[in-house]
């Protein structure tokens, strides 16, 4: 008797992917993703120097920062963040949004299945590895934007990247429809695609880079404003921990943004 060790586990992804898809869990992702979010800046701060963390916290608490500049401020959280260049951070932080992509392109592909064709695996895993290549490039330019200024070249790379990313998904969904364009094009689906595998891995770069600065930029004018900020350094002392208390802040928004997209699709669907 054959019996089919793929069944149950398909079984148990199509029961997860239910749970995840319902409310509740929807819900729950959010905060879970809100906590991923804050552990990943509690253990960079674990890592930074003192230096960096004291004028990250000066910086967040108002007064003359050490750094010479907004933008030298903004290159040091960016750093703190990605890493440098050829640092283990940065291979961590392009492999964690390579890793996202694939899991997402891979759901939304094949939804309810773990196991595909080599076809289907070897499209897939090549179109993830190229928008892998995308996002590397992207954070570079984006890096040395921050650090010499935004130039007309680097913005017209980054465009010529997100024109790439659009051609890839495209073809990929060409190859997994296999069919021909002038149908892969007419299918009403196709809005999807191009924002499932085009769009959203480049979103998720610049959310991911932007995040500590808007999250950073957040606190400092609930400081200015008298919004809630003593309460926060009470409850969270920014000068020790400016890190995590962006952190906090960054995994709220992400949760925000993640719930936000939930209820759109619904309303939308």
């Amino acid at each position: 008797m054959y019996y089919n060790c793929a069944e149950p586990m398909e079984d148990a992804l199509s029961a997860i992917t239910k749970v995840i898809s319902s409310p509740p869990g929807q819900m729950a992702a959010g905060g879970v993703l809100a906590g991923f979010v804050w552990k990943f800046f509690e253990r960079v701060e674990s890592v930074l120097n003192e230096n960096s963390k004291l004028e990250i916290a000066v910086w967040l608490l108002g007064a003359k920062a050490p750094a010479k500049d907004e933008r030298a401020m903004r290159l040091k959280l960016f750093h703190a963040v990605c890493g440098i260049l050829t640092s283990p951070k940065r291979v961590f932080v392009i492999t964690l949004v390579f890793l996202v992509n694939y899991i997402q392109s891979k759901l939304y592909l094949y939804p309810g299945r773990i196991s595909n064709g080599l076809k289907q695996e070897a499209v897939i895993f090549l179109y993830s590895m190229f928008m892998g290549t995308i996002v590397f490039y992207s954070v570079f330019l984006i890096e040395e934007m921050l650090e010499k200024g935004v130039r007309r070249q680097s913005l017209a790379i980054l465009l010529w990247l997100l024109l790439g990313a659009v051609l890839g998904g495209l073809i990929t969904w060409f190859l997994y429809c296999n069919a021909s364009f002038s149908a892969a094009f007419l299918t009403p689906r196709l809005p999807q695609v191009i924002f499932r595998l085009s769009i959203l891995p480049c979103f998720l770069v610049p959310v991911w880079i932007w995040l500590p600065f808007v999250s950073g930029f957040l606190l400092k004018a609930a400081r200015r404003f008298h919004v809630g900020f003593d309460w926060f350094n009470r409850r969270f002392d920014i000068e020790k921990k400016p890190l995590q208390s962006i952190g906090l802040v960054a995994g709220t928004l992400v949760a925000v943004m993640y719930w936000t997209a939930v209820i759109v699709s619904r309303v939308v669907g």
